[in-house]
Parts: C-alpha cells; sequence; structure tokens
C-alpha cells in the first residue's frame, strides 16, 4: 500500500471513529497494519482504542511501542503510552520510554518522568522516586509543575527520613 492509499485509509478510520463506528474503525485498522505493519500513527490509534475502548492496556501498551517506534515525532503516542504504563505499574517500560523520548527534539520528558517517579513511590522506591522527581523539577517548564515536583521532592525527603529513624529505632 502506497503513502497516498495509506493516508487517505485513515482519513476513512477518523470518519468511523467521529461517527462511533468503533468496530468498522478496528476492522479498517486491521487492514492498514496487515498492509503496513510500520504505519506508527495506526498503531498509535489501535493502541487509543484498546486502553479506552476495549479496556485492554496490555495490548495498548503493545501498539504503543510500535507507535513511538514509527512514529516517533508524535508527542501525543508517548504521553498516552506513559498513562498505559502508569496503569500497569511498569516502572522498567517508564524508564525506557523516558530514555526513547530522550533523543527526540520537541517532546517534553517532564510528564514522563513525573509518571514514572509516581510509580516507584508507589511501589515503596522512595529513593529512585526521589531522583525522578528532582529531574522532572529541574525540567519542568511552568510554575506550577515545578511546585508540585518540589513538594513531591519533600514528601520523598520524609519518607527517607522516617524510614531511616525507624530502621535506628529498631536496631
Amino acid at each position: 500500500m502506497e503513502q497516498l492509499q495509506a493516508d487517505l485509509q485513515l482519513v476513512r478510520i477518523y470518519r468511523s471513529l467521529i461517527r462511533c463506528r468503533y468496530e468498522d474503525a478496528l476492522r479498517q485498522l486491521d487492514e492498514l497494519l496487515c498492509d503496513r505493519p510500520d504505519h506508527g500513527v495506526a498503531h498509535g490509534i489501535l493502541a487509543d482504542l484498546c486502553n479506552w475502548l476495549l479496556d485492554d492496556p496490555r495490548r495498548a501498551r503493545v501498539h504503543f511501542r510500535f507507535a513511538v517506534r514509527f512514529a516517533p515525532e508524535v508527542e501525543m503516542h508517548y504521553h498516552k503510552f506513559a498513562k498505559v504504563l502508569v496503569t500497569l505499574g511498569d516502572a522498567a517500560g517508564l524508564e525506557e520510554l523516558i530514555q526513547l523520548a530522550q533523543g527526540r527534539s520537541g517532546i517534553d520528558r517532564t510528564p514522563l518522568i513525573i509518571a514514572c517517579a509516581e510509580v516507584k513511590e508507589r511501589m515503596g522506591l522512595w529513593s529512585d522516586a526521589l531522583v525522578h522527581y528532582r529531574s522532572a523539577a529541574t525540567l519542568a517548564t511552568d510554575d506550577d509543575t515545578e511546585e508540585a515536583c518540589g513538594k513531591s521532592v519533600e514528601r520523598m525527603l520524609r519518607r527517607l527520613d522516617a524510614a531511616r529513624w525507624g530502621r535506628i529505632s529498631q536496631a
């Protein structure tokens, strides 16, 4: 399938989505990806549908991996992929995604780093979360994000301090 045909197929897919004809859109995406398995935008659309329509974040993760591989310039794929990885509690996947985004211009890594920090915090990996929150604070481009990261850094320091004192008192 040549590029023009693939683009026309994408227009038909968007039209089906706008009309809430999700089964038709899924069928068309399947056809497009059979012909063009390297079509990153189509993988991104399918990943979205897998996540919010089919409630299948594991399948969404697979397609978002292809989306960022084959359409690395589409920032939205990175941020939606991060949300799926947060849902799955996949800190390693988030670390990998941050590394992929690092080499790309125009991709804001701050939300990705914050997402990774949040997952690590939930896992009780407070030292790792602290590193990520500090990194996000230095990359933040707005005052609200910088302030939120600063508060998260303070929270991690309190947790680490409390854990340290808990171990000392038990000794």
